[in-house]
């Protein structure tokens, strides 16, 4: 997971990039609604994973969410930096963080989920 966290860091900087040049622009607005959605998100799929009778399959979705977020989070961090330093706080920069922050949430009340769901079969 580290690796990936790692690997996001240096696709950061493009993802501000891409952020920046979103038309219409991305604005204030958009921070709560990415940071809230990705946790609804992220709980809405693994949520229907984890009310399955198995829990493999939650398992293994949690595990590659986990992934996910951390390389999501790791770009929107570098992005959130390398915005900071060359244009000052923008929106499309604390987009990405917010976004990443999001999806890790989701992910981790998922998995307190997994844990109590399942602390009977476990």
């Amino acid at each position: 997971m580290t690796a990936i966290f790692v690997l996001g860091l240096v696709g950061g900087p493009s993802a501000l990039e891409s952020a920046r040049s979103a038309v219409p622009p991305i604005d204030w607005n958009a921070i709560p609604f990415a940071l809230i959605g990705a946790i609804v998100g992220m709980l809405l799929v693994l949520g229907m994973q984890i009310a399955r009778r198995n829990p493999k399959p939650a398992r293994v979705a949690i595990q590659a969410f986990e992934g996910i977020s951390s390389g999501v989070l790791g770009a929107g961090l570098s992005a959130l930096v390398v915005s900071a330093l060359k244009y000052g706080w923008l929106p499309s920069g604390v987009f990405f963080a917010a976004l990443g922050a999001g999806l890790f949430a989701g992910v981790a009340l998922a998995a307190l989920l997994f844990r109590w769901r399942y602390r009977d079969v476990l």
